[in-house]
């Protein structure tokens, strides 16, 4: 708050301006308030105590568990449910006002074939929540399988016990299988992803694809042949071609 007299900040319990030494009118306004509250409190307690004497002990523990019911149910909205529901409303308004400007940016991305900077944008502006960001769901979640494996790849370590090529070579396997699927229009096969595949979309998924046969010989050691045909293999048979491929 403001000191009506010189404009300089003032705290609710200053009696006086700091600055210029007037009286704080705030604060006489606040001890009169607190001072109403207080013995309007104390007239509600005695109400409450001289009616919780009219009822037997059975009552009282009844109605003092059903408050206490009440107010834990209230909590526990408060410290959980409550505040999500306010993060995730406005977080669907920032999108929304911000919706030609986060397009034109996952557009660059597209353009640029930045796979890592859709991934992490998508993730970091919640666009999921977006319908009209559906458009961008599989690009997104080929994006997310290819930086998983490159990641992989050039974390690998022979001698690292926890990143040896078998325990490398499964989880590359396994988001080979997720990455196929959607890159091949395998498990996305639907109407309700049509927009997905078309026009600029089609190129950045052919684009990733071309990358990730790159990424795969260079880091895997994978001949052109073997990773030519690692979508038709089952994810057993493309571990077992990784492994080989790192192990030499």
């Amino acid at each position: 708050m403001k000191c009506p007299s010189c404009g300089a900040n003032l705290q609710i319990g200053d009696e006086r301006c700091p600055f210029c030494g007037k009286d704080n009118p705030f604060a006489a306004k606040h001890r009169s308030d607190m001072n109403y509250y207080n013995r309007e409190f104390q007239k509600t307690k005695q109400v409450v105590e001289q009616k919780t004497n009219r009822f037997t002990s059975a009552a009282v523990k009844i109605t003092i568990i059903a408050v206490l019911v009440v107010l834990n149910i209230l909590m526990l909205y408060l410290s959980q449910e409550g505040p999500y529901k306010i993060w995730k409303a406005q977080t669907k308004k920032d999108i929304s006002i911000n919706y030609e400007k986060y397009d034109t940016q996952l557009m660059e991305y597209e353009q640029e074939g930045n796979w890592n900077g859709i991934d992490e944008f998508y993730d970091e502006k919640y666009l999921h929540m977006d319908e009209r960001f559906r458009k961008y769901s599989v690009l997104y979640y080929t994006a997310c399988d290819y930086n998983y494996i490159l990641h992989t790849l050039l974390s690998y370590s022979g001698e690292d016990s926890y990143m040896d090529a078998e325990y490398c070579s499964s989880r590359i396997a396994e988001n080979l299988e997720g990455f196929y699927a959607s890159v091949d229009r395998i498990d996305y096969n639907h109407e309700w992803y049509d927009e997905c595949y078309e026009g600029l979309h089609g190129e950045a998924l052919a684009q990733i694809k071309a990358d990730m046969e790159a990424i795969l010989m260079a880091y895997a050691n994978l001949t052109e042949e073997e990773v030519k045909a690692l979508p038709d293999y089952s994810e057993s048979k493309k571990k077992s071609l990784i492994m080989e491929g790192l192990q030499r």
